[in-house]
């Protein structure tokens, strides 16, 4: 069993329940005088009981002079960050379900009290320790803590439930403890504590021994620091055999307890304290104050916003004040309002006030949850300003959270603040100037190292910021396609204008810019150094200000010289780096199969340096016959979009270890890519540094390439053969990991002449599918052979295999031989064992089209009997050759196409590609005639809504049917939705997107009696997020229901892949209740 210290914490404090008894103080040892001859330095130390019962409050008269002179004020530890915990409020847990709690009893009904850890509202605001924390903070004293908070938490949790420990030790009671505590007998508290630890192996050392121990050393050291002091500790630190008195005496203090009386009426510096009850905050950033009851913990949100929070610890109330600064992408009037109509919060005792000239809204919010909050929000510029307040019974139903609200003020702000603060990214190459009291702040992305500081003044409609990001997933960034992104994803696109555009040859790229944002203009620069992107932005009316702070971007600042390299190794490789931090990224098989493959990576952001080492480790059965230079030049991956480079390379191939060296230079982006590739016996290892252009000269001696020292074997060579071990990798594994070999280039002809001569007995066997032997085939130089690709298939027992079939063709492409491409698909036709799919092959032929038209004849039969799906979507692609243009539009093929025995969709997707080709319209329009020869539903709203489309009229029978027919409506509608440009005259936009989706799930060809009526569209809020929706009613089966499909952003027919999406259909009621489907939508999208 583990517990913590906040259960010992518990052991000595309760809620008094019992009445009153009469107290004794003739032995009160609570409160000591501290001297020693070589000091001056005065200090008292006081016993505390944790709680905040009224008559614990009840001190010495001598006590509060002591306190009110003192300098510093020393207590156990400082807890004022616990005030950022979100309750302090004991749950109701009764008497059964905690031993820790069995003296915290539920709210009464009778008088409704809501009970705490350290105490209960009927109690002080603060238990007694953190009313000295609060006199301190108030009144201006020095603090200082003898423990941290993290020191307290982590006592008790490791000690066991000792076996071997006394049974049914005899404790006072509570009633008599708290007794004890105020006759001030600590010798008795001390016993009771030992005695409640004994069942634990090494609490009393854990929790009394040990910390007395380090309070002790921390007292001798602080009280020598200030002419007074006042410390305060638990009670039973003060007495036993190794307590904090005995213990400074060891030390040489003089300890005496000081006489004590208790007078019923106030000391003059009784009275004088009382004024420490008020702390003023004051927020420099932001230009508010706010008062608490003591000193606020503070906590910084990111994004310059910050939570300030104060918790009454004693009555478990709670005061925020939480600032979010949404500079200009946020529209925050609108914001606000949609904060107060959240669905989730009920808020009652709404109003709003002004303060000043700036208006407040305030109320009682109760979430889902149950948790009731008393807020008041300010706006201010596009600053929120969120005071809540929320605490047990008595709180909630009281004024106090008025008195807090309305200790909130604006502080009066120069507007013409001057730009005194040098600021400097975390690259060090951006120095630019703020004001006093900017926020800088650092964070790390899933790519990308952030760096961000800014400013702003609501007052004067002012604000400043800059970016720094670095790239951190070591990809390269080689063209500068991309620049500017930034900008465009911050603003809409139409509102960027870009005002000049710089580049210094080997530093950077830059543009300057404005864009409109929420009724702002921004003033802008962005500039890419490498992987690197930095930019700056100003808003506001003073042009001497804004031109001061965007000139200062215009540097750039030189990349700082690497002081030094550290050591690092791991189990792959040594070297020295500038950063400690490069880690084992990946461990995985590579998808080839053939190899192991191992990532180590880091980017220094100091430096802005990313580190990558890439280990790619051969299997033993693998090899590679490349030559060394082939080898090591493949391992560097080219741009695929032909970006500019600029290369310089060095091969060392006499070597034991043969590497190549290479510096790649991409001008679009001043980007270095600097790396070695080298092999070690059956291993290949690419390190890599990417770094700016601009930090050539600072980087240029770095030793992290040329010191890598590897561990890999390097006595097995790349290049030695083993054809048993490559066979049985096929007879254990499969062929796959072979097949990515041979594609890859790694074996040459002769070892591949040397696997087409292996027993047709091995191939039935181990490569059933005939993938492998495929790959041979089409990887071979037939000009080597004495035997022809045809005589092979011809020959091969695997000719069955469709496989090698199209392995066979694909080779005869390649070699220009339509004859006996022809002559192959001939015979795979007349054997029954050799059947191929010729939509597939057709489907994955390589845009020679040319050779494609030579042997069109086997194909052309196939098309004209069943049109595939699949092969429709190539049919654009092809009609842009003369060729095939002629032969898809001829009679031949349209016949064939629009016949009955096509499929359904065959003569819909015909049209549409027609449609979207340009053919005639009078050549279109006979084809719609041709199909039109028979009737159904789904011909006559397809032909209708072509015949709409290209500005023919429509017969009265066509529109009517359009209007009261399902399957026709549902078939005008997905052809005006897939020829892209619609007619809404029969049809509404709502009534088609509806159509669509009622048919993508309901199937409504097949059913006359399906009925579909558009109601209205309506605006619902789902996650914060307004959703429009189109409501409809439907028909089926004589049952009546709702649907709803939510309606694009863009306004826009769904294509194919979005028929059906965001569609929900509600079921029950018969009768339109909007509420009701509102609901029921909610409930479906959120899950």
């Amino acid at each position: 069993m583990r517990k913590s210290l906040i259960f010992f914490i518990a052991l000595l404090s309760f809620h008094s329940l019992a009445q009153q008894k009469d107290i004794d103080r003739s032995n009160y040892q609570l409160f000591w005088e501290i001297t020693r001859g070589d000091s001056e330095a005065k200090a008292y130390l006081f016993g505390t009981y944790h709680s905040n019962d009224s008559d614990v409050f009840d001190f010495p008269d001598e006590l509060y002079p002591a306190l009110l002179n003192a300098e510093a004020v020393i207590l156990e530890t400082d807890i004022t960050d616990f005030m950022l915990e979100e309750s302090t409020v004991v749950p109701d847990v009764g008497y059964e379900k905690s031993n820790l709690l069995q003296w915290v009893v539920p709210a009464r009904a009778t008088d409704k009290v809501t009970y705490t850890a350290y105490g209960s509202d009927e109690g002080r605001p603060q238990f007694i320790d953190m009313y000295f924390k609060q006199v301190a903070d108030n009144c201006n004293k020095v603090f200082h803590p003898l423990e941290t908070l993290e020191d307290q938490m982590k006592i008790g949790l490791l000690n066991e439930v000792d076996p071997n420990a006394q049974k049914n030790i005899k404790l006072i009671s509570r009633e008599e403890l708290k007794q004890k505590y105020l006759e001030g007998n600590a010798s008795d508290i001390h016993k009771y504590t030992r005695n409640s630890t004994l069942e634990y192996i090494d609490l009393y050392k854990d929790l009394i021994v040990d910390r007395n121990i380090k309070m002790t050393a921390g007292i001798d050291t602080l009280i020598h620091q200030h002419k007074s002091s006042f410390i305060a500790v638990g009670a039973s630190h003060l007495l036993g055999p190794q307590g904090i008195v005995p213990l400074l005496r060891q030390k040489g203090y003089t300890l005496k307890v000081v006489k004590s009386e208790f007078s019923k009426n106030k000391s003059q510096a009784e009275i004088d304290l009382q004024q420490c009850n008020q702390y003023n905050y004051k927020d420099e950033r932001y230009a508010v104050s706010l008062k608490f009851g003591g000193k606020p913990a503070l906590k910084e949100l990111g994004n310059a916003d910050r939570l300030i929070r104060y918790q009454e610890l004693g009555q478990g109330n709670t005061y925020s004040l939480s600032i979010y600064n949404y500079g200009v992408e946020v529209n925050l009037t609108k914001h606000l309002k949609d904060y107060f109509s959240n669905p989730n919060l009920t808020i009652t005792h709404f109003d709003s006030l002004l303060i000043g000239n700036i208006k407040a809204y305030q109320g009682l919010l109760k979430s889902d949850e149950g948790n009731d909050k008393w807020v008041r929000i300010i706006k201010k510029g596009n600053v929120l300003y969120n005071l809540s307040a929320e605490g047990g019974y008595r709180f909630m139903n009281s004024n106090r959270h008025l008195s807090f609200f309305n200790g909130f003020q604006f502080l009066n702000r120069k507007t013409d603040e001057s730009l005194s603060e040098n600021v400097m990214s975390t690259s060090k190459t951006m120095h630019l100037k703020f004001p006093k009291h900017y926020f800088s702040e650092t964070r790390t992305l899933e790519y990308d190292h952030i760096w961000e500081a800014k400013w702003d003044n609501p007052n004067a409609r002012e604000f400043l910021y800059a970016h720094e990001s670095i790239m951190t997933d070591n990809s390269i960034s080689y063209t500068n396609k991309e620049f500017g992104t930034y900008i465009l994803s911050k603003y809409p696109a139409d509102s960027v204008k870009i005002e000049e555009e710089k580049r210094e040859i080997g530093k950077y790229h830059l543009k300057s810019y404005t864009a409109q944002l929420n009724g702002y203009t921004v003033y802008g620069k962005i500039r890419q150094v490498g992987n690197m992107i930095q930019f700056i932005e100003y808003i506001g009316n003073d042009k001497s200000r804004r031109a001061l702070f965007l000139s200062s971007f215009d540097t750039l600042h030189a990349f700082p010289a690497v002081k030094e390299e550290l050591s690092l190794s791991n189990a792959d490789f040594e070297t020295v780096s500038t950063t400690k931090n490069l880690q084992l990224d990946t461990v995985k098989n590579d998808e080839q199969n053939y190899r192991d493959i191992k990532v180590y990576s880091a980017t220094d952001v100091e430096t802005g340096i990313s580190h990558h080492v890439l280990i790619k480790k051969f299997n033993s059965w693998a090899f590679s016959q490349k030559d060394i230079k082939t080898l090591l030049i493949d391992q560097l991956q080219w741009p695929l979009d032909g970006g500019a480079y600029e290369i310089d390379s060095v091969f060392t191939l006499n070597s034991s270890t043969p590497h190549l060296d290479f510096s790649l230079y991409y001008p679009d982006t001043e980007n270095l890519f600097k790396g070695k590739a080298t092999l070690v016996g059956k291993t290949i290892v690419i390190a890599s540094l990417t770094y700016p252009k601009a930090a050539e000269v600072q980087y240029e001696d770095l030793a992290f390439l040329d010191s890598m020292k590897f561990t890999a074997n390097n006595q097995n060579l790349i290049s030695e053969m083993n054809i048993p071990m490559l066979k049985n990798e096929i007879m254990v594994n499969g062929g796959e990991a072979v097949e990515n070999l041979i594609f890859d280039g790694h074996l040459n002809d002769s070892i591949l002449k040397v696997m087409l001569d292996w027993s047709p007995q091995f191939w039935n066997s181990f490569d059933e599918q005939g993938a492998l032997l495929s790959a041979v085939i089409v990887s071979y130089n037939w000009n080597l052979s004495d035997k022809t690709v045809i005589n092979y298939w011809k020959e091969s027992s695997h000719a069955q295999k469709e496989l090698l079939t199209v392995s066979t063709l694909y080779t005869l492409q390649e070699a220009q031989d339509p004859e006996g491409y022809l002559s192959v698909i001939e015979e795979a036709k007349n054997k029954e064992t050799a059947q191929i799919d010729l939509y597939r092959l057709l489907m994955t032929r390589n845009a020679d089209t040319d050779f494609l038209s030579q042997v069109w004849p086997a194909y052309a039969e196939l098309l004209e009997d069943s049109l595939s799906w699949n092969f429709s979507f190539m049919l654009p692609q092809l009609l842009e050759t003369e060729f095939y243009q002629d032969y898809f539009t001829s009679e031949q093929f349209s016949n064939a196409v629009l016949k009955e025995s096509q499929p359904p969709w065959a003569a819909f997707r015909y049209f549409e590609i027609m449609y979207e080709h340009g053919i005639p319209r009078v050549q279109f329009s006979r084809l719609l005639k041709k199909w039109g020869e028979t009737k159904n539903d789904h011909k006559t709203g397809s032909i209708a809504a072509w015949k709409t489309i290209i500005g023919e009229k429509i017969s009265r029978k066509e529109k009517r049917l359009i209007k009261k027919d399902a399957a026709v409506a549902i078939s005008y509608s997905k052809v005006m939705a897939v020829s892209e440009t619609p007619v809404f005259e029969l049809l509404s936009y709502e009534e088609m997107i509806g159509y669509i989706a009622f048919d993508h799930y309901k199937d409504a060809y097949f059913d006359k009696d399906k009925s579909l009526s558009y109601i209205e569209n309506r605006t619902i809020t789902v996650k914060e997020e307004k959703v429009n929706f189109a409501i409809f009613k439907v028909v089926e089966n004589d049952k009546t229901y709702f649907m709803a499909r939510e309606i694009p952003k863009d306004k826009l027919l769904p294509s194919y892949g979005g028929f059906g999406s965001n569609t929900f259909f509600i079921y029950g009621s018969e009768e339109y209740q909007p509420k009701v489907i509102e609901e029921e939508l909610v409930k479906k999208i959120e899950g």
